[in-house]
C-alpha cells in the first residue's frame, strides 16, 4: 500500500513492454507521487524517444542515461538536472 505521504521510485523492466507498463502506471492515483523511474531501454525492442516523450508530458524533467546502446538504461527523474 502506498500512501499519500511518501516519495515513490520505481525500477522497471518489461523487456520491450515498458510503454504498457509506464501508461497504466499512469492511470494510478499514487503515479504523482513518483518521483523517478529507473527504466531499461532497447533501441531493437521500442522507439528510444517514445518513453522519454510520455513521461516529459507527466513532468518528468530529467533523464540520466546509464551504459552504451543498443541497450541502456535511464533514471528519469521530476527533478530538473543542476546546471
Amino acid at each position: 500500500m502506498i500512501t499519500d505521504d511518501v516519495d515513490v521510485v520505481i525500477k522497471l523492466n518489461a523487456e520491450g513492454h515498458e510503454e504498457t507498463v509506464v501508461k497504466e502506471l499512469i492511470k494510478t492515483n499514487f503515479f504523482p507521487q513518483v518521483q523517478a523511474i529507473f527504466y531499461e531501454r532497447d533501441v531493437r525492442w521500442t522507439d528510444p524517444n517514445m518513453l522519454k516523450n510520455l513521461l516529459e508530458e507527466q513532468g518528468f524533467k530529467s533523464f540520466k542515461r546509464v551504459g552504451k546502446e543498443p541497450r541502456l538504461d535511464v533514471l528519469a527523474s521530476r527533478e530538473a538536472d543542476e546546471a
